[in-house]
């Protein structure tokens, strides 16, 4: 599972769904007993398949997670990127104590400081641009690209020039979860075995002008202003798991 593009997600199960987000607005994507992961969209207009199309991208991610060390809070943001070369930059503090990600081309150590940080029993991993982190239940990679594609830069017309890539996996079987997960995407892995997917944006077409409007209505419970979230690192909304023992899956009738 995850978000990939302007943004278009690959839920729980098999599921799809488009989510445009709102300008210069964070989302939660995934929350749950030790780890919730927010997220922000920024608009941008671009060309593919000859179409001009007002989007939006995934250009900041921030990570909280309570670990034996203390709390982690790790942010990548797009912004940092260069979109010729795409190298890694990221940051964070574990257990109050600083530190930084780099990507692999400008250090030659895979396993040096600036390319794998241990904070309590969660491990970050940086590569050439993207960071893995390995939590004890979850996987959650993040990775920039260039906008809308590195080998079409050219059809960039506005708005930011790098987006962020998100992947979520479980490392656990999923009945095994006492805290059935949320955010938009987490929710997703409800234990049904079955995929729910969500409104979807019209596929762009040559010589048409297109704007996002989806917000993945069908494939999450509530509607998507109950995801916003007010900081990089905050973790209450209406269907927080964070810090709870307990929770049965989402309901998407509701």
């Amino acid at each position: 599972a995850g978000s990939k593009g302007d943004p278009h997600l690959r839920l729980g199960h098999g599921g799809e769904a488009d989510f445009r987000g709102r300008n210069q607005t964070r989302f939660n994507f995934l929350s749950a007993p030790r780890v919730s992961v927010n997220v922000l969209t920024e608009d941008g207009t671009f060309r593919v398949h000859g179409a001009t199309v007002n989007g939006s991208w995934v250009t900041q991610a921030h990570v909280v997670a309570s670990t034996v060390a203390g709390m982690l809070h790790f942010s990548y943001w797009a912004a940092k990127i260069s979109a010729k070369t795409l190298v890694g930059w990221s940051n964070g503090t574990c257990g109050g104590r600083p530190f930084k990600l780099v990507g692999l081309a400008l250090t030659p150590l895979r396993d040096g400081p600036k390319n794998r940080q241990e904070c309590g029993e969660v491990v970050l991993q940086a590569n050439y641009s993207s960071v893995l982190l390995s939590l004890p239940e979850w996987y959650v990679s993040i990775s920039p690209m260039a906008v809308p594609s590195y080998d079409y830069q050219k059809d960039w017309l506005s708005g930011p020039k790098v987006r962020l890539d998100l992947g979520f996996s479980l490392r656990v079987p999923e009945e095994s979860l006492q805290v059935a997960p949320h955010g938009i995407i987490g929710q997703s892995f409800d234990g049904d075995g079955i995929g729910i997917s969500g409104a979807r944006d019209p596929a762009p077409r040559a010589g048409a002008h297109l704007s996002t409007t989806a917000m993945a209505e069908g494939a999450i419970e509530g509607s998507w202003r109950d995801y916003v979230m007010a900081s990089e690192y905050d973790t209450a909304f209406k269907f927080s798991r964070f810090g709870a023992a307990f929770a049965a899956p989402r309901n998407t009738t509701a």
